[in-house]
């Protein structure tokens, strides 16, 4: 029974209050004061010194004062909680390992830990083509830094790989939010969107990223490089959950790709994204002081005085 346990006892704590207000130097002499039986006295007394509130030596009875008992109490507390936390440390210091044995015997020989490393541009999309076909695609989702590779690699031949391939799941894109703003960058986004590719936009994008969870993902040998020179594909499970939840929360983020210029919400949608009046008209091919107009139709329309609160109620309307 812990220190604090044993005050939790009505009749434990009434006994050493006692003891504290007449201060017995004898428990023959302290039984005489008490109602209880003996014997119970006897088990309350050695509850007591368990747990540090007096000492006994025979019959002789010392109470030891409620902050030297509650300090050694503590002190107590505190060697046994630094002993857990060693035995917790050593656990943990063992956890990587077993959790890989684990791993191992879960997922067997066609869950390995090696992967594919691919060189070379053409060679990645045509990999794609040869993975999509083994293992046919469950919900995919790509994050792009840029169109580099998107606009003259991937954009082009991608309808006739899916095609070729039999991949019917929708593929969903991550861009840059100023890059999809980008009047030079509509006939790339054309081509994706035609092909059956949904894309959704963000005000930074940081790192390439393939990933199809419950099948593999694949992300550059050197990170955040872009484009890939080299790429890394793994299908061991566990590294795709983890790389799926990173995209997914990307994913969760971004916003719907439009060309839509109708009204003030387009303007607010790529406000949102950080860019600028100048940007915004050129996405949207409008002029800069038609994006400002429609900017002040929405403060109007939301009753806020600032473009900081028009961020917020933008959100709260759900935009």
């Amino acid at each position: 029974m812990t220190a604090t346990e044993a005050l939790n006892d009505p009749d434990v704590l009434a006994v050493l209050r006692t003891l504290y207000r007449v201060r017995s130097a004898t428990v023959s002499e302290f039984s005489a004061l008490e109602s209880i039986p003996r014997a119970r006295l006897d088990e309350i007394l050695a509850t007591l010194e368990g747990a540090g509130y007096l000492s006994r030596a025979g019959d002789a009875i010392t109470a030891i004062s409620p902050d030297a008992a509650v300090a050694g109490i503590l002190r107590r507390d505190l060697v046994d909680q630094q002993a857990a936390l060693s035995g917790a440390a050593g656990l943990l210091a063992q956890l990587p390992t077993l959790t890989r044995d684990w791993e191992l015997g879960e997922s067997g020989a066609e869950y390995s830990l090696t992967a594919e490393i691919i060189h070379g541009h053409q060679a990645q999309w045509e990999a794609w083509g040869r993975y999509a076909t083994q293992w046919p695609p469950i919900d995919p989702i790509c994050l792009y830094p840029d169109l580099a590779i998107l606009s003259t690699i991937v954009a082009p031949d991608v309808a006739r790989v899916r095609a070729s391939t039999g991949v019917s799941t929708a593929l969903r894109a991550i861009l840059p939010a100023a890059v999809c703003a980008d009047p030079a960058s509509l006939p790339t986004l054309t081509l994706l969107q035609d092909a059956g590719v949904q894309i959704r936009t963000l005000g930074r994008v940081p790192n390439w990223m393939y990933v199809d969870d419950g099948n593999y993902a694949s992300v550059p040998v050197n990170w955040a490089e872009h484009p890939p020179n080299s790429i890394l594909i793994i299908r061991h499970p566990t590294v795709v959950s983890a790389l799926a939840y990173v995209a997914e929360t990307h994913w969760a983020l971004a916003l719907p790709y439009s060309t839509d210029a109708e009204g003030w919400e387009p303007v607010l949608r790529l406000l949102a994204q950080g860019l600028s009046d100048r940007a915004i008209g050129a996405a949207l091919g409008i002029s800069q002081r038609t994006v400002q107009r429609r900017i002040t139709e929405a403060m109007d329309a939301l009753g806020v005085g600032s473009r900081f609160e028009l961020g917020f109620a933008f959100g709260r309307v759900g935009g």
